[in-house]
């Protein structure tokens, strides 16, 4: 080992590397920076006297496997079953683009084991096409020949496999080849795939969670646009934040009153002034969607009565573990903080982390916070149409 460069543990995949420092020399390290050629995390090299650091200098071994994902949490989300049992067509928008954005994650998370899979497939079709035809890969038409081969056994291929078979193939060879390499060469780009799993389903939910909202009041103004609704206290999921100055807490906690003027007037006179049916968009700027706690006040006061379905889904706790894992992503860079401790997703792989650990971001992660997510809106959803129609029913028979 003499004259190798000191081997370091990577924070982020576990695995370690030489860094590229003489393990003979007796410089003094002050802890800076390099880059995991595994992942691409950036490093704290350690600090302290050589003769101390190779005493405590870590073994061999290889990163810790992403475990990519062998079923998307995605796939039981299916657009008929969202959409066919609802009856209030202002509805019908919102639902729309959030089963269009689930479709989008689930094609960025499955592309990489299908390109995987299907590689081998095309491999194993190629070998099958020189097998048949005899020749030189030094004569073009030979290669020609191969190449004609190759996109005929391919159709033939997907022509004797349905889509159940073709999914089979791809878990079964896909994932497995794609796991592989996600421990290695490719690692950094595979974890971006699985965090901008659990970033794009927050974004699916803020955006779904607030156009409802709206919908509905617009649907049913002459109940929900009373806002007269109360949150218990026994119902606040978490002590909310101490604000470090007023400013700050209206800034972070209030839309820009100002914009949302604006977008009042605007609206109205785009209607004729008449908001009989617009009584959502005239309301949502008393409200900030992009804040969870915000979003479940808005939900509370707008369903008073008979609300247990539509208040069941938007306190769901599946939607607690998923804002703190993305708030401790894109506002944290995946380190632990105080707040992500607090409110850690009830997972096993949070169970042990201490203040500024890296958060794991894992295959099985992404699916155990992912799926009871996307369940949740599906249920907010039809809870949200059931109210209004039965709310509707309830108004006819009193008339």
């Amino acid at each position: 080992m003499a004259g190798l460069g000191l081997r370091v543990r990577c924070e982020n995949c576990r695995g370690t590397y030489e860094s590229g420092i003489s393990r003979d020399s007796e410089v003094t390290l002050e802890g800076k920076y390099q880059d995991c050629p595994h992942c691409m995390h950036a490093n704290r090299l350690p600090s302290g006297e050589m003769w101390e650091l190779r005493a405590r200098e870590p073994g061999e071994s290889l990163p810790e496997p992403l475990g990519f994902l062998n079923a998307s949490p995605y796939a039981a989300v299916r657009v008929d079953d969202v959409l066919g049992p609802l009856r209030v067509v202002e509805l019908r928008e919102p639902a729309t683009a959030f089963c269009g954005n689930v479709r989008r994650l689930h094609a960025m998370l499955i592309l990489p084991v299908t390109i995987a899979a299907y590689a081998r497939l095309f491999e194993t079709l190629k070998q099958q096409a020189v097998r048949e035809l005899a020749g030189s890969e030094s004569d073009p038409e030979y290669n020609e020949l191969i190449d004609k081969r190759l996109i005929e056994l391919s159709v033939e291929w997907f022509r004797a496999n349905d889509d159940d078979m073709r999914a089979m193939y791809i878990d079964h060879y896909g994932v497995g080849t794609f796991g592989r390499l996600s421990s290695g060469p490719i690692r950094s780009g595979s974890e971006a795939i699985l965090i901008a799993q659990i970033t794009g389903l927050w974004t699916a939910f803020e955006a779904l969670a607030g156009d409802l909202w709206v919908a509905a009041l617009n649907a049913h103004p002459n109940v929900l646009s009373d806002l007269s609704g109360k949150r218990s206290k026994s119902n606040k999921t978490r002590a909310e934040p101490e604000p470090t100055s007023p400013d700050i807490e209206q800034e972070r906690d209030e839309p820009d009153s100002e914009a949302a003027r604006y977008l009042l007037i605007m609206h109205l006179k785009q209607n004729d002034y008449d908001l009989s049916q617009h009584m959502g968009h005239a309301l949502r700027h008393r409200y900030n969607f992009t804040k969870l706690e915000r979003t479940r006040d808005a939900y509370w006061e707008a369903f008073k009565k008979h609300r247990a379905n539509v208040v069941d889904a938007i306190m769901d706790r599946s939607l607690d573990d998923l804002n703190a894992l993305r708030n401790v992503i894109v506002h944290k860079a995946g380190i632990a903080d105080r707040e992500f401790l607090r409110d850690r997703p009830q997972h096993e792989a949070f169970k042990a982390l201490a203040m500024n650990d890296r958060v794991p971001i894992t295959g099985p992660i992404v699916q155990a916070l992912a799926k009871p997510v996307v369940e949740t809106c599906v249920k907010l959803i039809l809870a949200v149409n059931q109210w209004i129609v039965e709310s509707r029913r309830r108004t006819k028979s009193h008339e």
